[in-house]
């Protein structure tokens, strides 16, 4: 353990990747907010009374396209159309999540999460400029944000392997991957405040602020960080003897070697094996529950706005920051279940595929204690099912706003404790393979954002009313369900056989140093010290 050290490069390194994906959030949420004051909506009615199915104006808020003072683009976008909007940017993250894993382990993370994060920025630097030329070249550049923000996640999992042991890896990847929370709040929280001003235009100033904030984390991104650890100036040797000692080998071996006074790497490059990953339960169920999580995810994420707008009439300067509360509670929630759960780990008093099963089932624990027999004293039920309980109740809120918007504040905090489940299961299984694994899984996960919106707009077209939204949250509830069910039976946190673990020792590294002078299939690379 370390002694004395309050601050460290793993710290450092952590709160650029807590920004890197609070910029890539925020530059992918603000459309949720922004839309429904680019969209003239209309109505056939604005009569202050109620029906079953849908619900009164409130007295300041005369008619559905006054918006209460927001600029309003005017674009006359229809449900199918506003759902190609928001889905866009999924589709180019579809498709970069793969690429973003294999680029991150032979290029290194720091320049695949600079690079796609940065590009990300500018391109919504230009988005209100596209929204203007056309809806087309708009989605287009929609696209190419979510091509270039996707490769995060796997390229992330390079780094975290290669800085974390795996003993505090539980509470540094819950700190980072907050980011999505905090980003989302600060994202629809400003967004909301700058659509209802005169700041750049009004909602354009929504993709300007968020954009250019994204580019200056970038120039900060390549100025501090170091893919390896060896390689940071700034480490302690303490620190890095610490990280060494708790970090495997990964997919991409280093050994550093002085020799003859040139700095030489040594990479061997070790085959992803498909076969063996496309037959492992572990893979699949962390791969489906990826889906399970971001269906609900962006469910609540992409459609309440326009639901509380539509539905509950609930006037829009405020439609952001209500949306938004939700996720800095889920921000703090998940940094406090994240250091409980490291010192529950540290006693012992939880096993790892306890605590991951844990964080992936949060809310009806006490029913299933003692009742329900699963492989590994499975006997908790945490955050898939306190959403989908949250879900459920949306059921039943009709036109009681305060109420939804508690509920939407419970859920989406329980929703906090994931990033110690399954956002943690791809290190676990194979630590070499992580980044592949993270592109993978996190590729398939992807397909519920573009997919959501269809449906949505599918279901609510011609029929915006509480029964047809009904239908929308017991959707996401029956795939929260059966999703997270795979996954606690089917977990596991050990390392798979076909990650072929190495033991990092000198003697180890002895051989390497050996081999480096008679394997072809070897990649050197030096440089003046």
């Amino acid at each position: 353990m370390l002694r004395n050290s309050l601050w460290g490069a793993r710290h450092t390194l952590a709160v650029m990747l807590f920004f890197a994906l609070s910029c890539n959030y925020a530059l992918r949420v603000n459309l949720s907010v922004a839309i429904v004051a680019m969209v003239n909506y209309t109505t056939s009615s604005t009569d202050n009374t109620s029906t079953s199915d849908q619900c009164p104006y409130p007295e300041d808020k005369v008619t559905a396209d006054d918006h209460n003072g927001w600029r309003i683009a005017g674009y006359y976008w229809d449900e199918p159309t506003q759902g190609l909007v928001l889905g866009s940017y999924f589709w180019g993250y579809f498709l970069s999540n793969i690429p973003g894993g294999v680029l991150g382990d032979y290029f290194g993370g720091k320049l695949v999460i600079g690079i796609g994060v940065t590009f990300a920025g500018i391109l919504t630097l230009i988005s209100p400029w596209a929204a203007g030329v056309s809806s087309i070249l708009f989605i287009f550049i929609r696209f190419l944000e979510g091509l270039a923000a996707g490769v995060y996640f796997p390229a992330a999992n390079s780094i975290i392997s290669k800085w974390y042991p795996k003993k505090e890896r539980s509470k540094f990847c819950s700190f980072f991957f907050s980011g999505l929370q905090f980003g989302t709040f600060i994202s629809m929280t400003l967004s909301g405040y700058l659509c209802s001003t005169d700041f750049l235009g009004g909602w354009p100033s929504a993709f300007y602020v968020i954009g250019f904030l994204t580019v200056i984390w970038g120039v900060l991104w390549f100025i501090l960080i170091k893919d390896n650890p060896q390689d940071h100036p700034r480490i302690s040797k303490e620190e890095l003897r610490y990280i060494t000692d708790g970090c495997p080998i990964l997919k991409l071996r280093e050994v550093k070697l002085i020799l003859k006074g040139r700095h030489l790497t040594y990479k061997e490059t070790v085959p992803i094996p498909i076969k063996e990953i496309a037959k492992s339960k572990a893979f699949w169920a962390t791969a489906i529950s990826n889906v399970g999580e971001t269906w609900g995810l962006y469910t609540l994420l992409n459609e309440t706005p326009k639901y509380f707008d539509s539905i509950l009439h609930i006037k829009i300067k405020n439609n952001g920051l209500y949306t938004a509360a939700p996720y800095l509670g889920g921000l703090i929630f998940s940094n406090v279940f994240g250091f409980i759960m490291d010192i529950l780990l540290k006693k012992k008093i939880l096993t790892l595929v306890q605590v991951r099963r844990w964080a992936m089932t949060t809310g009806v624990t006490s029913p299933l204690n003692g009742r329900f027999a699963l492989p590994e004293d499975l006997n908790a039920v945490e955050t898939h099912y306190g959403p989908m309980l949250c879900l459920i109740g949306m059921c039943f809120v009709n036109c009681n706003s305060p109420a939804a918007i508690t509920i939407l504040f419970i859920a989406i905090t329980l929703n906090g404790a994931v990033y110690c489940g399954y956002m943690c299961s791809h290190i676990d299984i194979s630590p070499r393979f992580s980044a592949p694994l993270m592109g993978i899984t996190n590729t398939l996960g992807t397909i519920p954002g573009f997919v959501t919106p269809v449906v949505v707009g599918a279901i609510i077209n011609d029929n915006n009313t509480i029964a047809a939204w009904r239908i929308v949250f017991i959707i996401a509830a029956v795939v929260y369900f059966f999703t997270n069910l795979f996954y606690i039976i089917f977990i596991t946190t050990d390392v798979q056989p076909w990650n072929d673990p190495v033991v990092h020792d000198s003697e180890t590294e002895s051989k390497i140093d050996s081999k480096s002078n008679q394997n072809p299939k070897a990649q050197v690379n030096t440089s003046e010290e």
